[in-house]
């Protein structure tokens, strides 16, 4: 949801889930600020002229290329005592292991960052790495220690002399944590740190900035803008789209009002643009911001930006029934999706390698010793590891195993109520037992029928064929069958698929796209959705559980 880049993070959603990571991200564009030039540093440059080369380099946007010059400058800025120097270049380098999903590395140029910043003083650089790091520990999964660097992020952005880029750095840090509340699915959290975000950018007057200071001001703006847009998009359901809509077509316009300021910002307003297009049914427009979001600069280079962008992509030909397109994007996706979560995976086990390297130096007196325990306790890793690994699936399979026993032990796809006077429950409405029975007599009958099954069923329209009002229909499906309109609808839908798959193999090799149109779905995920949560198991994974029993 928040802008992110889904931070998703790893799992292909767009939803509060699904949107996962963006957000994650802001920082990176603020840190390479620090980036130096390509060109030759092998005589020794002064303080003001190794600076000049980061004010350079920040235009060109080369800095992943630079790596090896930034590296002699800051070995430069060593031997000149220039701390601000090594500081800069180590933000870049930090920034640009992140970009390569080379975490360890990062964090190694941010403790190193942090050593010197603590000896000056610079608040600004220390709330700045502290927020990276933060970001670093949400895409993998460790909230705690996520939260833990923003608070810090903010104790330091706090102490930020300059009231200006205190509250843009303050800014900054509130969205990023909104992406790590997304995360933890906290919506209350999300919406809270959202609007702290743009309203410390608000509070900053523009006529006084600095070049520099408006890039930041319009980066910041722009991405609050459109991170208030997904609040109203993802975390309400339904989504509040006429709520929305101010704001990113806000975002939008800065295309046009400032198309400098607004570069920086393209890939992300794209993104928004394209799911607030999709939300609202407009699937062409959606689309066409799609288009324009994989053709960024960002999107190309950085492999999480183009992950997300396939996604959001993948997702508009998917509402607009473009089933040849979706595939492609959907390949795409998945490709580099799987490619990054073993980057990912890679870097959780090396930083426990390094931790144990690093106690091994402390304790060199004991190598031997901590040697074995280190063995040991990788050893116990590996075997807790396999052992959840292991459990996790059996429950999983289980839980298949219950829905089997399930459909097994039903008659129909859709087994009515057995209504007698034992069961006659009192409602919070006055409604007669008589007319109670009438319309439960006429429920059972629609859910024999299989006019659920029908794309534009409503409560409305239900309670028109059933000669009643939705007062009472509704009271009568949130007695007798425990569940709102929606989910009873959805019920019946998911049900009958379920028997279908199970009943009639040819289901099996259908699409999940064409199951979900089968059974009245008119959006694919919410028909994944509605079949995860009726029966705890993906549509995939019972398809594939059958398939297996069938061959067996």
């Amino acid at each position: 949801m928040i802008k992110h880049l889904p931070l998703t993070k790893k799992k292909a959603n767009l939803s509060l889930s699904t949107l996962i990571i963006r957000i994650f991200l802001i920082c990176f564009f603020f840190l390479s600020l620090y980036i130096v030039s390509g060109q030759n540093s092998e005589k020794g440059y002064t303080a003001k002229e190794i600076t000049a080369y980061y004010d350079k380099i920040k235009k060109e946007g080369n800095e992943a290329s630079n790596v090896e010059v930034i590296k002699k400058l800051i070995v430069q800025s060593k031997k000149i005592n220039d701390i601000p120097g090594e500081i800069k270049g180590l933000a870049i380098l930090q920034v640009v292991a992140f970009n390569n999903n080379d975490y360890i590395l990062s964090g190694k140029y941010s403790e190193e960052l942090e050593a010197l910043a603590l000896q000056t003083g610079d608040y600004y650089s220390l709330s700045l790495t502290y927020t990276l790091r933060g970001t670093v520990s949400s895409i993998l999964d460790k909230y705690p220690e996520a939260e833990a660097d923003f608070d810090k992020a903010i104790e330091y952005g706090e102490k930020i002399p300059d009231l200006t880029s205190k509250h843009m750095q303050l800014s900054r840090i509130y969205a990023n944590k909104a992406g790590m509340s997304e995360g933890l699915d906290n919506n209350n959290k999300i919406i809270e740190n959202i609007k702290k975000s743009l309203e410390l950018i608000e509070t900053i007057p523009i006529s006084h900035l600095s070049p520099s200071q408006k890039e930041t001001y319009y980066y910041l703006y722009i991405t609050a803008l459109t991170n208030v847009s997904a609040t109203y998009l993802h975390a309400y359901n339904p989504p509040h789209v006429k709520l929305a809509e101010p704001y990113i077509k806000k975002a939008l316009s800065f295309e046009r009002i400032t198309p400098y300021y607004f570069k920086a910002n393209e890939t992300g307003v794209y993104f928004s643009v394209s799911d607030f297009y999709a939300k609202k049914g407009d699937y062409q427009q959606a689309i066409n911001y799609a288009t324009k979001l994989l053709r960024t600069k960002e999107v190309q280079e950085n492999p999480r930006e183009r992950m997300l962008a396939y996604k959001v992509t993948k997702d508009a030909y998917a509402a607009a029934k473009d089933a040849k397109n979706e595939n492609i994007y959907l390949k795409l996706y998945t490709d580099l999706n799987d490619s990054i979560n073993t980057a990912e995976k890679k870097t959780i086990v090396q930083q426990s390698r390094n931790q144990i390297e690093r106690s091994t130096k402390e304790k060199n007196k004991y190598k031997q010793k901590t040697l074995l325990i280190v063995s040991i306790t990788i050893l116990l890793i590996l075997i807790a590891a396999w052992s959840y690994i292991t459990k996790k699936n059996q429950d999983y399979h289980k839980k298949y195993e219950a829905l089997i026993t399930k459909i097994k032990n039903e008659k129909d796809a859709n087994t009515p109520l057995e209504l007698n006077d034992q069961n006659i429950k009192s409602s919070s409405i006055n409604i007669t037992d008589k007319t109670i029975r009438v319309l439960l007599l006429k429920l059972e009958k629609f859910e024999q029928s299989e006019k659920y099954l029908q794309k534009d069923i409503s409560l409305t329209s239900l309670a028109n064929r059933l000669h009643t009002n939705t007062r009472y229909l509704s009271e009568i499906i949130k007695t007798y069958r425990n569940k709102n309109f929606t989910d009873y609808i959805n019920g019946l839908r998911i049900n009958y698929i379920v028997h279908q798959l199970y009943h009639e193999p040819k289901y099996r090799q259908y699409k999940i796209s064409s199951l979900s149109e089968e059974c009245g779905f008119t959006s694919y995920n919410a028909f994944v959705n509605a079949f995860k949560k009726m029966n705890d198991v993906t549509p995939y994974y019972f398809i594939e559980q059958l398939k297996q029993h069938e061959t067996a």
